[in-house]
């Protein structure tokens, strides 16, 4: 798959779930949601995530968080997303 349609893919499957998760959770939710598609290979590169950006500040602020675990490892240790 394109990054594009990977991104469009994550953006329509958050744009599904978003409105029944609480405001407060929602940056918690959509990181861990982009945890479960990388660890399970739908999400194969960062770049993808890319083109997602710009679409929800919620989701902006998950990628940002999870790509910067990505380039850091360690600091996926402190996350707690309950």
């Amino acid at each position: 798959m394109t990054n594009a349609v990977v991104g469009n893919m994550l953006v329509d499957l958050w744009e599904t779930v978003r409105e029944h998760i609480d405001k407060k959770k929602r940056e918690d939710v959509a990181a861990a949601m982009i945890e479960v598609l990388l660890n399970h290979d739908f999400i194969e590169e960062v770049k993808e995530l890319e083109e997602a950006l710009g679409t929800d500040p919620d989701l902006d602020e998950a990628i940002a968080l999870v790509t910067s675990e990505q380039a850091d490892p360690s600091a996926d240790e402190d996350v707690d997303y309950e």
